[in-house]
């Protein structure tokens, strides 16, 4: 699942356009753990890991969404992002973006909340089924 999913186009390039674009190389942070910054990113292209204090814990690509836990919570940031590709572009969505791209397509906003609160959903059974499977092996 992507946070594209069942976007049409038009929808999808209105989507890409309602954030800033940050296009970047290999090994530059998108974030950094501890900031305070308060969105959500969307992957155009390349790779990025996700560290928890050096340590690779997910390889995110292109439609992958990451950042939301910050966005959603107002926590800080709990790992860093970094670019894995020279040609890594991501689109960096604030509360102010996802507010105007609601006034302008609401169906679109509510599509892009659903794919992340499913993307979210996912995440989860997968760290769940995980967790009982370590348990079961214990």
């Amino acid at each position: 699942m992507t946070i594209l999913e069942g976007l049409d186009e038009a929808q999808a390039e209105l989507l890409r356009s309602a954030g800033r674009m940050i296009c970047c190389g290999r090994g530059v942070h998108v974030i950094r753990r501890g900031s305070d910054s308060r969105s959500v990113y969307t992957i155009l292209s390349g790779e990025v890991e996700i560290r928890d204090r050096g340590t690779v814990v997910a390889k995110l690509g292109k439609g992958e969404v990451f950042g939301e836990m910050n966005f959603f919570l107002g926590e800080e940031r709990t790992a860093d992002v970094i670019s894995v590709d020279e040609d890594t572009a991501v689109v960096c969505y604030d509360e102010r973006d996802l507010r105007k791209l609601a006034l302008r397509d609401s169906d679109l906003a509510i599509r892009l909340l659903s794919n992340i609160a499913r993307i979210l959903c996912t995440r989860l059974r997968a760290l769940q089924q995980k967790t009982q499977g370590a348990a079961v092996h214990d």
